[in-house]
């Protein structure tokens, strides 16, 4: 069945190119509340519906009332035509687009391997100083705040990781005066 983009409601043009974004990183099905999560709007299971429908998307439903989602051929290509083109260009060159969640009422602390070394991490911010320098700050509950240095490659990748985990995470710009309360790096 053909479907035109203008027929396709914002909701759900942002739920094809956030799965065109994940299929690019996990392959296969993903869980729906994955996607209400990130997007944080509560009609989401809804437009998937009626994307399955469509024939842009394949829900699988579970016996413990998960459901699964991903992208067709034509939601693949419905997605990527939907795709900003600055974004695709961006894409296409191997840069990032860093996503954020914000922290929520309680902070828990999970461990999360980072430059093969676990640490102890309950929200995380990759942090631009103004001398163009990049870092990931990494707080926990019990252990304090490190700092992991690295270039703005190696810090997107640490910090995908820790969103990918499911922790609080923001980019931040620094300002000097905050440079002095700095913690030592672990």
């Amino acid at each position: 069945m053909s479907v035109k983009y203008r027929c396709l409601s914002e909701l759900q043009k942002k739920i094809l190119i956030f799965m065109l974004s994940v299929d690019r990183h996990f392959p296969g099905f993903s869980p729906i509340r994955y996607i209400h999560k990130s997007l944080g709007i509560g009609s989401v299971y809804y437009s998937c519906g009626l994307l399955e429908s469509a024939g842009l998307v394949c829900l699988q439903r579970k016996p413990n009332r998960r459901v699964f989602i991903v992208l067709t051929d034509a939601g693949r290509a419905m997605a990527a035509s939907l795709m900003p083109v600055e974004y695709r260009q961006h894409r296409e060159a191997g840069n990032r687009i860093l996503p954020s969640r914000a922290q929520g009422r309680e902070m828990r602390d999970i461990e999360i391997d980072i430059r093969g070394r676990p640490y102890t991490v309950s929200r995380a911010a990759f942090v631009i100083r103004p001398d163009g320098t990049t870092s990931l700050a990494l707080w926990s509950e019990n252990k304090g705040q490190a700092w992991l240095n690295g270039n703005a490659r190696q810090v997107s990748e640490w910090y995908q990781a820790c969103y990918d985990a499911g922790l609080p995470v923001n980019v931040q710009v620094e300002d000097d005066r905050l440079l002095a309360d700095r913690l030592p790096s672990w």
